[in-house]
């Protein structure tokens, strides 16, 4: 071999050197304790990188002579191909990425239960994507820039309306419900209700919560301007049955001029929300209980912070949600009002998976039971300062099949069970539809 060779042989393994120590970490696991040796990738690493260092190294040392370029083309030649190795330079060894709300890909080895692994190159491509260095910032700088680009970005599920709110179409939707035979199906499914609670000797309330999309409709002008249709519902109780359901929409609408009554990027309403529907329900409690006062403020410990409290998994947002997680430090923090628990009012609890309980023995001498969706959550400890026994309990508990979520006949076991002085019915208004798809009628 000739100079020229031994130099090439030279430049190649000392940069082959480098880049197995820069990438050691992915063929040498370690989690501190035990240490695991990935021969398969390690090789590969050894040998990609040897040839391709290899065959730098020859252009390097021939391309003056062959090519006649300049030092720049050899320089910008060089820097090209050590860019391609920026990708490995860091690989992500996280399980599960937050931001993106799902579980990476794994690393799967060639030889798996003593069998050749015939998919590691399709294995291999996906954990690269899922970890490849510097990866979160393109993704990051992408989005940002659609948001920059569209303020209204959108994606198969959702969209960021003005001032950084999410909406969710689905919810959009809701606002067109009510046709003739929808309003039958939930005339008829709450109308059961009451004649259930009427044979047992329980007051009913029924609490009805205005959605986010309707509140704040100004925010996703661009997007399904129409509003709700619910008091086609709410009139016929009134007064047909002078029955009253609380729907505290136009209070959310005065209130949200100093309040914010829904998080931005969340379908839940604010724990001030959560007050202003208590307050409205107690009205109409104080009705016939006269001696009825709800909790102030003065009550409660108050906190601020720009976190978001909420009762779900951010599923169902899709990448809606994991747009804003990725892009969040490119907006102003949001800063929102929490209530606590007073210490001192000795309220004792026994929760478990199916219910909540609370104890108060200085709160109002009736047993109340709440069921509804995930909106029951803030009400809990509104409840729990005011009455002697609250029971809380989920229509729609993770692990039940939806078609069970609002059932009667599950609804009257409860009952049965627990026994309350009241029941407080609370859904959003998008959840009405899940109750019609439960009811049959003549159409």
């Amino acid at each position: 071999m000739n100079k020229n060779s031994y130099i090439k042989i030279l430049i190649s393994i000392i940069f082959t050197l480098i880049i197995l120590y820069i990438s050691h970490f992915i063929w040498l696991e370690t989690d501190g304790v035990h240490t695991s040796f990935k021969f398969d990738i390690f090789f590969i690493i050894l040998v990609l990188s040897f040839a391709l260092f290899y065959k730098i190294s020859k252009y390097i040392v021939e391309f003056k002579t062959v090519k006649n370029c300049s030092k720049a083309d050899i320089f910008f030649l060089a820097l090209f191909f050590i860019f391609l190795f920026i990708p490995m330079s860091h690989i992500n060894q996280d399980k599960i990425s937050k931001a993106e709300n799902r579980t990476l890909a794994k690393w799967h080895s060639i030889i798996e239960n003593n069998k050749i692994n015939y998919q590691f190159g399709k294995n291999f491509e996906n954990y690269f994507n899922d970890r490849y260095a510097l990866r979160y910032r393109f993704i990051k700088s992408y989005n940002t820039s659609k948001i920059h680009i569209d303020k209204h970005y959108k994606t198969s599920k959702g969209y960021i309306g003005n001032e950084e709110y999410m909406f969710l179409f689905w919810r959009d939707e809701t606002l067109n419900y009510y046709s003739d035979i929808e309003v039958k199906k939930i005339y008829k499914y709450i109308k059961s209700l009451i004649n259930i609670t009427n044979k047992k000797g329980i007051d009913l309330y029924v609490v009805i919560v205005p959605i986010q999309n309707d509140i704040y409709s100004e925010k996703r002008a661009l997007y399904y301007p129409q509003k709700s249709k619910f008091y086609k519902i709410y009139d016929i109780f009134k007064y047909k049955e002078k029955f009253e359901i609380v729907y505290p929409r136009e209070q959310f609408l005065k209130e949200k001029k100093n309040h914010q009554m829904f998080y931005k990027q969340d379908v839940h309403y604010t724990d001030y929300g959560a007050l202003v529907s208590y307050n409205e329900l107690i009205k109409q409690m104080q009705k016939k209980y006269k001696d009825l006062y709800p909790i102030s403020e003065n009550d409660m410990k108050i906190a601020y912070s720009d976190r978001q409290n909420t009762f779900h998994d951010g599923g169902e947002h899709d990448t809606i949600w994991q747009l804003l997680q990725l892009t969040k430090k490119d907006y102003p923090p949001h800063t929102y009002k929490y209530y606590y628990l007073d210490d001192n009012k000795n309220i004792k609890s026994d929760n478990n998976e199916e219910r909540k309980i609370y104890y108060n023995p200085n709160g109002y001498n009736k047993n109340v039971m709440l069921l509804g969706n995930s909106f029951i959550e803030a009400q809990n400890f509104l409840f729990a300062s005011t009455f002697k026994k609250t029971v809380s309990i989920r229509t729609n508990p993770s692990k039940m099949p939806r078609k069970q979520h609002y059932n009667l006949n599950r609804f009257v076991k409860l009952l049965d069970n627990y026994k309350p002085d009241i029941l407080v019915f609370l859904i959003d208004e998008s959840l009405l539809m899940h109750i019609a798809n439960t009811v049959k009628v003549k159409e």
